[in-house]
């Protein structure tokens, strides 16, 4: 066969391969192909994209896109070469600029990918709205006023036809819900660091007056070097809204009801701060202490400190149940940060660190090491999973397509009405439900714990049965010695 396989149109309109190599490799796979035989275009154009694939000049994301039919693949100067997800308002690719050819991503010898880049994409659509496309590119505006090495950097921002962009660093190792979910729970001197350089980039942002609001662990992201950066200011908002109404476009809607009415309830239901919940038009900084109190709980125990019931349950669980202690899952971690971790955690505010600038000296000698160790795990975490040689404790999956700040919207105003009514009530059963399992592990068999009547049975009678066996032993001698005395 001497005429191009009929994909050889879509792949040169998608610029995925410089028109040059392209021409190149056509060539050689006409001169190697020719006395195949295809019983159709489509085996002839899956010859010719394997071919391609096996040259490294297209990968297997990019042939998948293409045998759908679709040839698009730029964002203004920006040519993507892989998806990465899903977010709140659209896709998320992998690109890369074209300062390097290449449709792989490739780290050098220090594992740094210098090319590429992370695009959240938001397509102009009816199920948007416009109201979307001006939330969309607020976030870029307020990203714009951070620079700090804690936080996910936004490189570029722009609109290609109907999809509005954002270009950000590209962060190669794992989100922290993640790795979680790899390693079941992490390292107390791992943990550490982590939240350490997480409340480094937080100190940044309350000093520019602004409260994250969604800090949890799918949101703080890693290198494949060990770096720590917070990302996601999608639901960022400012302590002074009238200082920066000029920013916010001029109305408060998207953070207070029409009307003027309550503020709207924003975040994820598993990190909440009671206060957040019951007050949510008066932002501060101890809302996102409590956040990354819980995501530090998160990272100790392998889940949330309220990991079961309803989105609806949890809220509730923030406002009166007392979260549970991390030594109880993580008996390894050090007094200092257990109790530190209670503290972020605390119903009342006034007893929670008062910055996160305390939380980085509080944890500064605890973090010893945990560069170095997040680095091992991370690299073992892209290793195939191992038969696992026990079953591990289940991870509460929190949600962060978005989805769960809608959700707490529509619970906001259920939320007010119980408090100002004085009905906010649980039932003591319902929390039981809601507060997480204790675990039990065999290595901590030996340390004194509460006395559990459901289980001292058993125990008991295994302990006392030799001592009965002797009493009754000595009893029947003595009475033959009396016998036949």
């Amino acid at each position: 066969m001497n005429s191009p396989p009929p994909v050889y149109e879509m792949v040169r309109k998608s610029r995925l391969i410089p028109e040059g190599d392209l021409q190149t490799a056509l060539a050689e796979f006409l001169s190697a192909d020719a006395l195949e035989n295809h019983s159709s275009a489509e085996e002839f154009d899956d010859a010719f994209l394997s071919f391609l694939k096996r040259d490294l000049l297209l990968n297997r994301w990019q042939i998948s896109q293409l045998k759908k039919g679709r040839s698009r693949f730029r964002l203004g100067k920006y040519r993507v070469i892989d998806s990465l997800g899903s977010g709140g308002y659209g896709y998320v690719f992998l690109a890369r600029t074209d300062d390097d050819t290449s449709n792989f991503s490739v780290a050098d010898s220090d594992g740094h990918r210098p090319y590429d880049r992370a695009i959240k994409t938001l397509i102009h659509s009816e199920r948007h709205g416009e109201r979307a496309v001006e939330r969309f590119r607020r976030e870029n505006e307020i990203n714009r006023l951070f620079l700090h090495p804690n936080l996910v950097r936004l490189l570029d921002s722009g609109e290609d036809g109907k999809v509005d962009y954002a270009v950000y660093e590209y962060m190669d190792g794992k989100s922290a819900f993640q790795l979680v979910a790899k390693a079941e729970r992490l390292p107390g001197n791992v943990a550490s660091y982590i939240i350490s350089e997480t409340a480094k980039g937080l100190f940044h942002l309350h000093q520019h007056g602004f409260i994250h609001r969604d800090i949890k662990p799918g949101n703080i992201l890693f290198s494949l070097r060990g770096e720590v950066k917070l990302g996601d200011l999608g639901l960022a908002v400012p302590m002074d809204f009238e200082k920066f109404r000029p920013l916010l476009g001029g109305n408060l809607d998207d953070y207070r009801s029409e009307n003027g009415g309550r503020s709207r309830l924003a975040g994820t239901s598993d990190y909440l701060s009671p206060d957040q919940i019951r007050s949510p038009g008066t932002p501060n900084v101890r809302w996102d202490i409590y956040s990354l109190g819980c995501t530090f709980f998160f990272l100790v125990a392998g889940f949330v400190p309220f990991p079961s019931g309803t989105s609806h349950q949890k809220l509730h669980a923030h406002l009166l149940a007392e979260a549970p202690d991390p030594k109880m899952y993580s008996p390894e971690l050090p007094w200092e940060v257990a109790r530190l971790i209670s503290a972020m955690m605390d119903k009342d505010p006034s007893k929670r660190p008062a910055s996160a600038e305390e939380i980085i000296k509080s944890l500064a000698s605890h973090t010893v090491g945990g560069q170095a160790d997040l680095k091992r795990l991370l690299k073992e975490s892209f290793a195939p999973d191992p038969k696992p040689h026990y079953k591990p404790v289940p991870v509460a999956h929190d949600i962060d397509d978005g989805s769960e700040s809608v959700l707490l919207e529509a619970l906001s105003s259920e939320i007010s009405e119980s408090l100002s009514s004085n009905r906010l009530f649980v039932d003591d059963a319902d929390l039981d439900e809601i507060l997480p399992p204790v675990i039990d592990r065999a290595e901590d068999d030996a340390d004194d714990g509460p006395f559990d009547e459901a289980t001292s049975g058993p125990d008991l009678a295994a302990t006392l049965g030799p001592l009965l066996w002797f009493i009754a032993a000595l009893v029947l001698a003595l009475f033959a010695v009396l016998l036949f005395r």
